[in-house]
């Protein structure tokens, strides 16, 4: 049974320094004063999560030990 799919944005302003900023809207990026800057929209699709149950079981353990590094 295929993943059931989301689409995501993410927006991306890159300034003529190389630094940027990720957001989720366009709107939420502020251009740095000054400086150049491109603004990117990616669009991915990306499965939504889903549940998962893990078990563990812990064997006893002496009351003392020692960590070594390896």
């Amino acid at each position: 049974m295929p993943a059931e799919m989301v689409e995501a944005e993410i927006w991306v302003m890159v300034d003529e320094d190389g630094n940027y900023t990720v957001a989720d809207t366009r709107d939420n990026l502020e251009a740095p004063a000054g400086l150049a800057t491109r603004v990117l929209k990616l669009t991915v699709n990306v499965p939504k999560p889903r549940p998962v149950e893990l078990v563990a079981t812990i064997a006893d353990e002496p009351a003392t030990g020692e960590l070594v590094a390896a």
